[in-house]
């Protein structure tokens, strides 16, 4: 009888997770590509979703003061939390609106930041690519704050469904890269 030797143990490890990997890589695929065929609806249910859990944290955290006596400010944190909440919650496409503003001009003003990084950063390696990421990143906040409100139906969903679609993306080429390992390791 053979001992397994720690190298075995990591590539059956690599080939038993491999697929699962994979699996979950087409799963964010599937609900990038989702997200960016609907994106009101994905922007919207990200919307109420995350105000769910807030309104939660608000009635945890209300009764948590309550119970252990925390005073003033623990209890108008939760209060805070618990209106922010329902108003995501029950108006989920004034919390897009908002949210869409706030982005827009958050990437405008970190683009300028970028582009007056990249100048103070020439010659240096890199700067090129500080400038582009700049330039970038005030385009698309223009963009964003010229279409707005319109753009508070599209925008959060958008990004949602791209950075699902990269992420599942990620997953499918870590899982197809383990599945080779462990086929050239283990044979």
């Amino acid at each position: 009888m053979t001992t397994p030797t720690p190298a075995s143990g990591a590539v059956e490890s690599l080939k038993a997770h491999a697929g699962v990997t994979m699996f979950l890589g087409f799963a964010l695929i599937l609900l990038g590509l989702l997200a960016l065929i609907a994106p009101l609806a994905a922007g919207v249910a990200l919307t109420v979703i995350v105000g769910s859990l807030l309104l939660a944290a608000g009635i945890v955290r209300i009764v948590f003061s309550v119970r252990s006596r925390g005073g003033l400010p623990a209890l108008l944190l939760g209060i805070l939390a618990l209106v922010a909440g329902l108003l995501l919650a029950t108006r989920p496409l004034f919390a897009l609106a908002s949210l869409t503003l706030i982005l827009g001009w958050y990437f405008l003003l970190d683009g300028v930041m970028e582009v007056v990084t990249s100048f103070r950063m020439r010659p240096s390696a890199g700067w090129g690519m500080w400038l582009m990421g700049g330039i970038v990143s005030v385009l698309l906040g223009f963009i964003i704050l010229s279409e707005w409100p319109v753009s508070g139906g599209w925008v959060i969903g958008v990004l949602l469904g791209i950075k699902l679609l990269m992420a599942g993306m990620m997953l499918v080429g870590i899982g197809s890269a383990a599945r080779r390992i462990a086929r050239n390791v283990g044979g």
